[in-house]
């Protein structure tokens, strides 16, 4: 029997948990308690679940698309970003559990992996700023779940990348000695 593929299930699950979870938020007509910032609770759990995906959307958003259905350009451009977090991570996990992760120390694997615990600092940072301002969008809850959320992400993103640059150091400097006869 064949192996189901995580790289094809994530992206499509995640997917649909993004979207219920803004089109949850997408109800929401106004802020509960008056006319100042309100971000729901729905879309920060959305934003911390997906952390990389939201900053993909930030890239895109010189992009000329206004609207789709209940969706703004902001939300188009995030579920793309979800989509393609979701199969790489997918991707990764199918490599890592079939044992045919190849590891060559290049340099684009070291500046790839180099940029993956600089977004880890990142969302670290991140978890700090949604943690310590737990009043910030008139959220406390969502502020705190975000929070937690984007502190897994930079834990993530800075440990298992950091590994693997270890790794490849230490083989780097590892070289056979030509033995003295």
């Amino acid at each position: 029997m064949r192996k189901l593929k995580l790289a094809a299930i994530l992206p499509a699950l995640q997917f649909i948990i993004a979207v219920s979870l803004l089109k949850w938020h997408n109800r929401l007509a106004f802020p509960p308690r008056g006319d100042e910032l309100h971000v729901s609770t729905e879309r920060m759990i959305c934003l911390g679940i997906n952390g990389p995906a939201w900053l993909f959307s930030i890239l895109l958003s010189p992009l000329p698309i206004s609207r789709v259905g209940i969706f703004g350009l902001y939300d188009i451009q995030f579920l793309i970003g979800v989509a393609a977090l979701w199969y790489v991570v997918g991707k990764s996990l199918d490599r890592r559990s079939s044992g045919a992760s190849v590891e060559r120390a290049s340099p684009g694997y070291f500046l790839w992996n180099l940029f993956l615990v600089s977004l880890g600092v990142y969302f670290f940072s991140m978890a700090l700023a949604s943690l310590r301002s737990l009043g910030r969008y008139n959220n406390p809850v969502g502020n705190l779940i975000e929070g937690i959320l984007f502190f897994v992400w930079s834990v993530a993103l800075i440990t298992f990348p950091g590994i693997k640059l270890v790794n490849a150091l230490r083989r780097k400097q590892v070289k056979p000695q030509p033995s003295a006869m």
